[in-house]
């Protein structure tokens, strides 16, 4: 092999394992609020998404969950996998955020088993406020985020276990 060539190959050796380290860096866990790793258990099977009719509320999801009764419903919707079912509604208010996330917070502490929470002071539009708790085979999550001054979006996911 002439030198040019093994300098060529220690050099895309080099690159590589660099690419092979950052990418392992790269390599997060899924949050527990992240239906990603429960949606690749249960890739084999894609369920037909169920959606409520416009301004409702899926049957199957506790209406009671939703803490502003002046909330207008986005979109909800359920999927039903082969190991929960999961119930999904949006909603926006005319809460601010940091009303919600206060609201929504002192109902887990009191209703569920807390788990995660990503306080509200400390989120972002791509990283909002999320709370996550446990309740016998029923896990949690809501996302709150910012979406003008005195308003806010909610997404809340029930996911029930099979």
């Amino acid at each position: 092999m002439h030198d040019q060539q093994k300098i060529k190959l220690a050099i895309a050796l080099l690159v590589l394992s660099l690419v092979l380290v950052f990418v392992s860096f790269l390599d997060v866990q899924p949050s527990p609020l992240s239906l990603a790793a429960l949606e690749k258990q249960d890739s084999a099977a894609t369920p037909a998404k169920i959606s409520a009719k416009n301004g409702a509320v899926i049957a199957g999801f506790p209406t009671a969950l939703i803490l502003d009764s002046n909330a207008k419903i986005i979109e909800s919707y359920s999927l039903d996998y082969p190991n929960y079912t999961q119930y999904t509604t949006n909603f926006s208010t005319a809460n601010s955020a940091a009303q919600e996330y206060q609201e929504y917070l002192k109902t887990f502490q009191q209703n569920y088993d807390l788990t995660y929470y990503r306080k509200l002071s400390s989120a972002t539009p791509a990283n909002p406020g999320v709370i996550y708790g446990q309740k016998g085979s029923a896990s949690v999550a809501v996302q709150i985020s910012v979406a003008q001054k005195n308003q806010s979006i909610v997404v809340l996911n029930y996911l029930v276990h099979k």
